[in-house]
């Protein structure tokens, strides 16, 4: 009955292969038929009636099954994979029977869980051809099973919000995903503008509970968003402190705290904006990492101060997209958040950092937030690794509103100038592309 695992609505079809091991049906949380009806395909061979499927019964378990979450609109069709795996080897497809893998280029608008390329493959079960060997699949056969089949394809031009885990295998070349354990694991864009979660046949997956009926965009990524969030936080408190500089055993009293603003200078343009920056990156913030002084001697700027302290917060970046420049698929980013002048030369404590950045009005990152960063290098003898700083003015980063907007934050956090701040997403990625393009040309 192993194959049973593999094949009932993608309960688990290739987590097996990455990471999940082989969990029995009892370890599923299912809504399932009281009997499934289970027809022999080949010996050793079941697949499981389309009638049996297993639902999450809550948005905070949809969310916790997925490896990545995303938003994107699906471009094409692409090939077709056998769905169905070995009993023995789940990397490898069954040579025995073919399920319809149809894989869909989809172009991802951002992540809201996870991090990944700006196009990904998703692979969505369509249907299986009977008494078929991956060897002799004609289209003619695939055309008719998918004719015959109850399961939804996924709609060219249309906006989905994916729930999604990776699909290996040794048949496969680059990395392709499914839908996460459970169903729904997608919410189409209606002509509303209204998300509705789909079901196998594409059928509203009410049967999962009230999470799931239809929602409006920003109600629904704001609670995806929290729990997220709430996901990376719980993740980073069991993780290891972040380090900052070593404390001394007798520490002294700030002096006074400063609110200098340390960029001053504001944009003009998005010419200057652009020109000034030498790394423009999508991305979401992962965790904080090391704390630096970003105040620098007078005399040797390769030195920090010894009498005042700059609170430089680090953060690592997983990067979706380069607009400019290129580096890693993560990345170290500065932000600041607060200074002091302090009583004589001495080392700060991370309680003093603590002190410093709660008498701050310079809002920290967001874990868990996507942005669009202007960034350049911060490269200084005492710091590890190569660190990225804010481009020269404010705005220097622009947040991700998650309802395809994106808005300009001033060093508060608060919108840079108001409404006039927000910025449709295709409009602003067009305006940075474009400057770019330009300055290249150059």
């Amino acid at each position: 009955m192993r194959w049973i695992v593999f094949r009932s609505a993608l309960l688990c079809a290739l987590l097996a292969c990455t990471g999940c091991g082989q969990p029995t049906p009892a370890s599923i949380s299912a809504a399932a038929s009281p009997n499934p009806t289970l027809t022999s395909e080949a010996p050793n061979t079941y697949t499981v009636d389309e009638d049996m499927y297993a639902y999450v019964h809550s948005m905070q378990e949809r969310v916790a099954k997925a490896k990545i979450i995303v938003f994107g609109t699906v471009r094409q069709t692409d090939q077709i994979i056998n769905m169905n795996r070995d009993v023995e080897d789940p990397a490898k497809p069954a040579r025995d029977s073919f399920s319809i893998g149809q894989v869909y280029a989809v172009d991802v608008a951002h992540y809201v869980k996870g991090s990944g390329p700006a196009r990904l493959n998703i692979v969505n079960l369509e249907g299986d051809v009977p008494g078929a060997t991956p060897g002799n699949v004609t289209q003619a056969q695939i055309d008719q099973a998918k004719a015959n089949s109850r399961y939804k394809s996924l709609e060219i031009g249309t906006s989905y919000l994916f729930f999604l885990d990776p699909f290996k295998g040794t048949d496969i070349q680059g990395t392709y995903y499914v839908g996460g354990l459970g169903y729904p694991w997608r919410f189409r864009v209606a002509s509303d503008g209204r998300f509705v979660s789909e079901g196998p046949r594409g059928e509203p997956a009410l049967a999962a509970g009230s999470d799931f009926d239809t929602r409006a965009q920003d109600d629904l990524f704001a609670q995806i968003a929290q729990l997220v969030q709430a996901e990376a936080q719980k993740s980073s408190a069991t993780s290891s402190t972040p380090s900052a500089p070593s404390p001394v055993s007798t520490p002294a009293f700030i002096a006074e705290t400063n609110t200098t603003i340390i960029d001053a200078i504001y944009f003009h343009s998005s010419e200057e904006q652009v020109a000034k920056a030498a790394l423009i990156v999508l991305g979401t913030v992962r965790e904080q990492t090391q704390v630096i002084n970003t105040s620098r001697d007078v005399e040797d700027p390769t030195k920090p101060t010894r009498d005042r302290f700059s609170v430089g917060q680090g953060y690592t970046v997983d990067v979706h997209k380069y607009f400019k420049g290129h580096a890693e698929q993560a990345i170290q980013v500065l932000n600041h958040e607060g200074a002091a002048d302090l009583l004589g030369e001495q080392d700060v404590t991370p309680a003093m950092i603590e002190q410093i950045k709660a008498a701050s009005p310079y809002a920290p990152l967001e874990i868990g937030q996507t942005y669009v960063f202007f960034l350049r290098p911060y490269t200084y003898p005492e710091v590890e690794g190569t660190l990225y700083i804010t481009s020269g003015g404010i705005p220097w980063r622009y947040r991700d509103n998650r309802n395809g907007t994106f808005t300009g934050e001033d060093y508060n956090g608060t919108p840079l100038g108001g409404a006039a701040s927000t910025f449709k997403q295709d409009d602003l990625f067009a305006q940075i592309t474009q400057l770019v393009q330009a300055e290249a040309q150059k």
